[in-house]
């Protein structure tokens, strides 16, 4: 196959956990789909793995999710304004389709969230991510302007941080903070899961033979599970149109019930093991997409 897309989605702090250790089960089972990608799209939890991927393999990051939660600062949970929470995601959730008109209405509502300074967060991504370099393989990393409300995708020929993109694909409206990505327009900029969990129909036009998408956010029995999986649909339809195979890892019923606290550090050992389990499941779905056959969609 002469080449693939690796779409890795949203879904916080767990959802790093989770994508982890479904490409760590891949790697075990002698798959390496990251040495046939030739792009991978990032939204919000999976920006921060793409981007660490370009500074290590799953390997080390497994063992960073192994380790026991650390002090990261400010309990952000604990601060939240819940009304302003609360109107943000129904805004959010609601539509069949996101459109810039609402994102740019959560985008702005965003901004009112006081729980940690950009600063902090800025800091807490570039000490977690633990490298300042884009990956060699092309990364494109999600975003939602707060000012237009148009999907924004940042590259490493862009010229930014990638800290600062990063930070602003995950930052979750009306929970974290939106970054100002590029300081010399000082435009913020939010969670490009405004838009979607996924994001894969930013591959529709790479001409790609196959799309393998690795995503938790549509587990989720909340209504913005609901908005991701029916993203990811529409999405799907465009790739295939677009003439690539797809293939999606999803989250199965265990991970469901993590889906309350996708914030929580604690839970990530939890979280990584049933990434790796449905990993397991994938993988003979994800060989035979390699291989060139037409696959079938992985259970989950």
């Amino acid at each position: 196959m002469a080449s693939l897309g690796l779409v890795l989605g949203g879904g916080g702090v767990l959802g790093i956990a989770w994508e982890i250790g479904v490409l760590a089960a891949l790697r075990d089972a002698g798959i390496d789909p990251l040495g046939r990608t030739a792009v991978v799209v990032g939204t919000s939890a999976g920006s921060f793995v793409g981007a660490r991927l370009g500074g290590g393999g799953p390997g080390d990051l497994e063992a960073e999710q192994r380790q026991p939660a650390a002090d990261s600062g400010p309990d952000v949970m604990a601060q939240l304004d819940y009304e302003l929470l609360a109107d943000i995601f129904v805004r959010w959730t609601s539509p069949v389709r996101m459109t810039e008109e609402i994102a740019r209405e959560c985008g702005q509502l965003s901004v009112k969230q006081s729980t940690i300074t950009e600063d902090a967060f800025l800091g807490l991504i570039a000490g977690t991510l633990g490298h300042t370099r884009w990956p060699e393989r092309e990364l494109r990393i999600v975003t939602s302007s707060c000012t237009t409300g148009r999907r924004t995708v940042w590259t490493r020929t862009q010229d930014v941080a990638l800290e600062r993109a990063v930070a602003a694909s995950c930052a979750i409206p009306g929970i974290l903070p939106p970054i100002t990505v590029d300081p010399s327009t000082g435009e913020r900029f939010c969670d490009g899961g405004l838009w979607s969990g996924t994001n894969a129909d930013l591959l529709a036009d790479d001409g790609l033979d196959a799309v393998l998408v690795i995503e938790p956010l549509s587990a989720s029995t909340n209504q913005l599970g609901e908005f991701s999986a029916r993203a990811l649909a529409a999405e799907m339809d465009v790739l295939r149109a677009a003439g690539s195979e797809v293939i999606v890892i999803a989250a199965g019923a265990a991970y469901s019930e993590l889906t309350i606290a996708l914030m929580d550090p604690v839970k990530r050992p939890e979280a990584l093991a049933i990434g790796r389990a449905d990993g397991t499941a994938a993988a003979a779905s994800v060989a035979e997409l390699l291989s060139g056959a037409t696959p079938t969609r992985a259970a989950s």
